[in-house]
């Protein structure tokens, strides 16, 4: 049997009107909640019995305390599932609220009191859980962090060896991927590093990495990357005077089952982390960006390479990892020329082989004319993969049997 994607049941409209899928989490029972793009608002899926998630239903839908898009989410150990912050909120921006959700009662209650995140973890925070159930959290605009314990509810500010020195995060915290080593540290590849003298303080060619340790509460600078991975700023050509545009962006990054570390770059590069030696070594590179002369706002990315602002990927049971990436173009958020990745392509990196190629199957429907970031992933236990891109329509990819099966790591 080759691989194969298909449509899951198309999901029913919400009291705000037609629903547009985005983040999707696994409920420890096996259930599905999806969130609906920039909204309160979320809908249990249901796998059948016998059909499994292909053959599933959409059940009741449930609410949080305010409409919210892009956020740090994450189910917990005891099944519950949190939300917290926001880039987008009805007219607003970036907020700091939480909110926590109930499997069991299938409703939301808002953090409040001492549960209620500081006001520096707000908008598109980064977070991971960690080993003990404990939450870490990074702001937005700084290079603070904070610990969230769930079980009594507290933040503690995290990075200070509990409090006894100052702060040791080395780059800002805006939009880092974070992720979980099998040491129980948190990694991530700098988007914002510090560089005296730069343009507002920062350095526009980051290759700096940091690994936080839940048991001595610091970061730490790990070696230097190979390759720059941050998609920071990038130059407009077609307009005259050239326009330069801000990107800050960062790709996904994977724990692979040998315990190192894919991290995909924004600008096409990609680097492997080895945790037993601390050092990076420079990864495949995407193919080059073939441009899209029909579009106005196309630009050629930095490295001439496709790019991956802010795009996801998924580690498949058989040791292989799915991706997205598109072409680079320009576009305006907030009055300020910014830069994104348009024209989706998906690609599978084989860690045994070494090799990033496009995936043979390319989703059906409008999955590749929409943008990097809009595209989410979700493993299942069935070793299927759900793909959203806040379209009506949600997608189950079977990989190729003849891939190889799982890997028990």
């Amino acid at each position: 049997m080759a691989a194969k994607w298909q449509p899951l049941a198309s999901p029913p409209s919400v009291p705000s009107g037609a629903f547009s899928a985005e983040t999707m989490l696994l409920l420890t029972n096996g259930n599905l909640l999806v969130h609906n793009a920039y909204g309160q608002e979320w809908l249990l899926f249901q796998p059948d019995p016998n059909k499994g998630y292909a053959g599933g239903s959409w059940g009741a839908v449930s609410q949080m305390s305010v409409p919210r898009g892009f956020f740090a989410s994450g189910v917990l150990n005891d099944g519950r599932v949190f939300v917290v912050g926001g880039e987008v909120s009805g007219t607003s921006g970036d907020i700091s609220s939480g909110d926590i959700y109930d499997p069991a009662t299938n409703a939301w209650t808002a953090m409040q009191g001492t549960n209620t995140p500081p006001a520096y973890i707000q908008g598109d925070a980064s977070a991971c859980i960690l080993t003990d159930g404990r939450v870490i959290f990074g702001a937005i605009s700084s290079n603070q962090t904070a610990v969230w314990d769930p079980v009594n509810s507290s933040w503690t500010a995290a990075g200070t060896a509990f409090g006894t020195q100052t702060n040791s995060k080395f780059g800002n915290c805006n939009e880092e991927t974070w992720t979980l080593l099998a040491d129980g540290s948190v990694i991530t590849v700098n988007t914002k590093a510090p560089l005296a003298g730069g343009p507002n303080g920062l350095n526009n060619s980051p290759t700096s990495a940091e690994r936080y340790i839940p048991s001595t509460d610091l970061w730490q600078q790990t070696s230097a990357l190979p390759d720059v991975l941050a998609l920071t700023t990038a130059t407009d050509t077609s307009t005259n005077p050239a326009t330069p545009a801000a990107a800050y962006e960062m790709g996904p990054a994977i724990l692979l089952p040998s315990g190192q570390l894919l991290a995909f770059g924004a600008t096409g590069h990609t680097a492997i982390y080895d945790p037993t030696t601390g050092k990076w070594t420079a990864g495949q590179d995407f193919p080059a960006d073939p441009g899209d002369p029909s579009n106005n706002n196309y630009v050629l990315s930095p490295t001439g390479l496709l790019t991956q602002s802010d795009a996801p990927a998924c580690l498949q049971p058989n040791g292989r990892v799915i991706t997205v990436a598109g072409t680079l173009y320009r576009t305006v958020d907030n009055g300020q020329q910014v830069m994104f990745s348009k024209n989706s392509q998906y690609f599978e990196y084989d860690p045994i082989a070494n090799t990033l190629t496009i995936l043979p199957l390319q989703p059906p429907g409008n999955t590749n004319s929409v943008d990097t970031w809009t595209t989410r992933f979700l493993l299942l236990p069935t070793g299927q993969i759900l793909l959203s891109s806040q379209q009506g329509q949600i997608y189950i990819y079977t990989p190729d049997p003849a891939e190889g099966s799982y890997q028990a790591a």
